[in-house]
């Protein structure tokens, strides 16, 4: 089998999006000749709609192209199906994306060229929001257009946080499902930033930013951020590395996420008190002691909230 890219896509009541991308994706892969190298494969999470029905018809519209459509018995959640398509990938590189989002003109194409051409942990694409009014945001715009990071804590703390989208982001598959798997009271939603961590930590990997996956920003979603954003179950993703880091190096990668995600505090001016009763919530999820990390975050907090009066 030549197949290198198992395209993942875990699904659920969004058949017109799962339709399009399916067909956006058919279209990379034959205009690139990698009918024999890449794979789609679907999980749906036993969906109320037409999705079954309709995949079923892209497959038959398709027979060149490897589709692969399973079907849940009863909606098991996003995390367990998430696993279990984890589970059912064969190739030595998976690649998500979500049923409402798209991958760039051509970055299917540079993924695998890269792939052919180095021994990479995982690529991360740059992103632009699909408004419902038709308007398309940029975002991720960096100064270059791709930049390659060795492998190492430096390189995980740089832009593993960048992996809470996790459309579009390629992975080695090699042990991650295992590893993952290994500390169950970690286990989260946020999966894929520890999946990411980990391949950038052990082999390094690529940030390409000129590739924009379109983000769908008005579908509602099947689940809901908690009182402090969920950062509790996202910070589970970086406790995986409780005993190949420092105390210190693992404090620093939660702040790391908290700051460059501090949207998920939702601070807004004349509500010190909720911001007060988030700080101690998130806190004492910790099932570590981490010296310095409450100081470090009260201090952050703070300076948000200073900045809300602006």
């Amino acid at each position: 089998m030549n197949r290198i890219i198992d395209i993942l896509i875990p699904t659920y009541n969004r058949c017109e999006f799962l339709a399009k991308n399916i067909q956006l994706l058919v279209q990379q892969i034959s205009e690139a000749n990698l009918q024999d190298q890449v794979a789609i494969c679907v999980s749906d999470n036993c969906s109320s709609d037409h999705t079954q029905a309709t995949v079923q018809e892209l497959i038959q519209a398709n027979p060149t192209i490897s589709i692969y459509y399973h079907r849940q018995n009863t909606n098991i959640g996003l995390e367990p199906n998430v696993v279990d398509l984890m589970g059912r990938a064969v190739s030595p590189y998976v690649m998500w994306i979500g049923d409402d989002d798209y991958i760039a003109d051509g970055y299917l194409a540079y993924c695998v060229a890269q792939i052919q051409e180095q021994n990479i942990g995982c690529i991360i694409p740059g992103l632009k929001n699909l408004n419902a009014d038709g308007t398309v945001v940029d975002a991720r715009n960096e100064s270059f257009a791709s930049k390659t990071y060795e492998p190492g804590y430096e390189t995980m703390w740089a832009i593993s946080h960048l992996a809470h989208q996790m459309s579009g982001i390629l992975l080695t598959r090699d042990s991650l499902l295992e590893s993952y798997l290994d500390k169950p009271a970690y286990r989260n939603p946020y999966l894929f930033i520890f999946w990411t961590a980990d391949c950038l930590f052990r082999l390094g990997g690529i940030y390409a930013p000129i590739y924009k996956t379109g983000i769908t920003t008005f579908n509602a979603k099947d689940w809901g951020y908690n009182q402090v954003g969920l950062l509790d179950e996202v910070f589970k993703s970086y406790y995986y590395f409780e005993s190949k880091v420092s105390p210190i190096q693992l404090r620093e990668l939660l702040l790391r996420f908290s700051k460059m995600h501090s949207y998920r505090y939702n601070i807004r001016k004349y509500e010190p008190l909720k911001l007060l009763k988030k700080y101690k919530i998130l806190c004492s999820t910790l099932p570590i002691q981490l010296r310095g990390f409450n100081y470090h975050l009260a201090l952050h907090l703070i300076k948000d909230y200073a900045k809300s009066w602006l």
